[in-house]
C-alpha cells in the first residue's frame, strides 16, 4: 500500500518542495521553464503557481524497489550495517532524487549520464550540495 501511495500521491508534493527550494535558493528563472510563478507571494512555496510542463520528482521504479528490499537486512548488522545500506542504496537512488532537476534542464540521457558520473560520489554519499553544483 505504502508503494501505492508513494508512487502516485507523494510525488507532487516531493515536486512542489523541490521546487520551492529551487525558487528559494535564486533558481526561479529555472523553474519559471515548468511552472508558472507568482511574484506576490511572501514565500516561496506560495509564489509556486500551477505546472505547466509534466512534472515528476522521480520516476517509478521496480528494480529499485527489489535492491530496497534486498539491501533492507544490512541494516541489521551492528555498527556498520547503517552506512552499507546508505552508501549501496545512495549510488542508485541518489540520481533519482534529482530527476527533476535533470527534467528542469531538458537532459536527455546522455547527459544526464555525464552529470551523474561526475557527481558519483556526492550522489552516493548523499551529499546535500548537489544543488551548488550548476
Amino acid at each position: 500500500m505504502s508503494i501505492l501511495f508513494e508512487a502516485f500521491l507523494v510525488d507532487e508534493s516531493q515536486v512542489d518542495i523541490f521546487d520551492a527550494v529551487l525558487v528559494a535558493e535564486g533558481f526561479e528563472d529555472l523553474v519559471s521553464t515548468a511552472r508558472s510563478i507568482n511574484p506576490e507571494g511572501a514565500n516561496p512555496v506560495q509564489r509556486l503557481g500551477k505546472p505547466t510542463r509534466s512534472a515528476i520528482y522521480a520516476p517509478f521504479s521496480f528494480q529499485q524497489i527489489v535492491e530496497f528490499v534486498l539491501l533492507l537486512p544490512f541494516n541489521f548488522v551492528p555498527v556498520v550495517g547503517v552506512p552499507i545500506f546508505l552508501f549501496l542504496t545512495g549510488y542508485r537512488a541518489g540520481p533519482f532524487s534529482h530527476w527533476r532537476w535533470f527534467k528542469l534542464h531538458d537532459m536527455n540521457k546522455k547527459e544526464r549520464n555525464a552529470f551523474i558520473k561526475k557527481r558519483r560520489w556526492q550522489y552516493t554519499w548523499y551529499v546535500d550540495s548537489l544543488l551548488q553544483i550548476s
